[in-house]
């Protein structure tokens, strides 16, 4: 029996078991470490390899997958770290199983029944400690199997099932492989709090991901009887956030449609100095913050512009400034015109004055020729 061991056991186990005659390898050594566990198993067919592993959970998975594609793996070895740890202080124990089970194919500790009637060479064997096997058939026991249905996963209840890994691999998987419209859910988890929770120490706590080309969305929330549809909170910084690289049918980030009497986007803030609704341009080559409608805007208190205010390519504030410029120059204008206005009315009173005086001479000029005229007279009249 060729022998491989995932990159989580010691490589000092294979060293040991070269010694002893056995053709055995390590995930490490031929650089299979980095590789899903699915490739891995490839791998270990296409040299004929058992793989010995821990996880029977994602492989079970895999088998699965394989099974109804009429596919079948060289042969697998799962151990459990209850009863076989993946530790130096194992490896002997390892040795000792990997080289009795390798000479004579079974042994005790392990779980292995052959099949009634001839074996079928090309179905693998399958090895199991004594914890792996108890939790095997703890899983098969609630589960139907068939050609027709394939692998079919039991209800639940009062026993939770529970999945670990410390692969790379996800802990739990569940793939519904209907590929019509009416295709099941892969998850449907339902509670009267949280139906699904997810938590990460280093990145997201859930990831959602589509390949939809119709609008299908990563993750969709709704809210059926009065609650939101998604909440975001964050205690240091975004509550919600949404990135797109689109760059046709009108791509955003965060889109936002109110139906109803709703509003599209809504921001609330109580937090003084802060904005309700906030746009950001990063590169200042377009708009913040973009309105469409009629009107576009609608503002109910004041308007504080710190840049240029510009409508239909001009600017407002540069016409407002000539306006107070002219506004100005129309109120020196107009107090130069009411000193005019004073000085000519100065001017009249000296004209009426003069007016005045003249009316004064002309009426002493008129006396003075009606005495000559009398004084001529009268001299006339003597004889002169």
């Amino acid at each position: 029996m060729k022998l491989a061991l995932d990159h989580h056991y010691p490589t000092a186990i294979t060293e040991q078991l070269r010694t002893m005659a056995h053709d055995a390898v390590a995930a490490v050594e031929r650089g299979w470490h980095r590789e899903p566990d699915e490739t891995l198993l490839a791998l270990c067919l296409a040299e004929h390899r058992t793989l010995l592993i821990n996880n029977v959970g994602d492989f079970m998975t895999i088998i699965r997958s394989w099974t109804l594609q009429g596919q079948q793996p060289a042969g697998l070895i799962f151990t459990s770290d209850a009863s076989l740890p993946r530790t130096h202080a194992a490896i002997g124990r390892h040795v000792k199983l990997l080289d009795d089970t390798a000479r004579r194919g079974r042994r005790r500790s392990c779980t292995h029944r052959e099949p009634a009637g001839p074996r079928d060479p090309r179905t693998p064997p399958i090895f199991l400690t004594y914890q792996a096997a108890r939790y095997l058939l703890r899983l098969l026991n609630r589960c139907r199997c068939s050609l027709k249905e394939g692998f079919v996963m039991p209800t639940f209840k009062n026993d939770p099932v529970e999945s670990s890994t410390d692969s790379t691999s996800p802990a739990v998987i569940a793939e519904n492989t209907n590929t019509t419209l009416n295709a099941g859910v892969g998850v449907h988890a339902k509670s009267a709090a949280a139906g699904v929770i997810g938590e990460s120490t280093t990145w997201h706590g859930v990831a959602g991901i589509t390949q939809s080309k119709t609008g299908g969305a990563g993750v969709f929330g709704a809210g059926d009887t009065g609650g939101p549809g998604v909440i975001g909170t964050s205690k240091t910084w975004i509550g919600v956030f949404g990135e797109t690289f689109g760059k046709e049918n009108g791509p955003a980030g965060v889109w936002a449609d109110g139906h109803e009497g709703g509003s599209g986007v809504k921001g609330h803030t109580s937090c003084p100095g802060a904005f309700g609704v906030a746009g950001f341009h990063l590169t200042n080559q377009g708009p913040g913050i973009y309105g469409q409608g009629n009107p576009a805007g609608l503002f109910n208190g004041d308007v504080n512009v710190m840049g240029a205010l510009n409508v239909q390519g001009s600017n407002i504030l540069q016409r407002i400034g000539a306006l107070e410029q002219r506004a100005n120059n129309t109120a020196q204008l107009e107090t130069r015109i009411n000193t005019l206005d004073q000085k000519i009315a100065e001017l009249n009173t000296e004209l009426s004055k003069l007016q005045n005086q003249v009316n004064n001479l002309t009426s002493r000029v008129s006396f003075t020729e009606a005495s000559i005229n009398d004084l001529t007279a009268r001299v006339t009249a003597l004889g002169g």
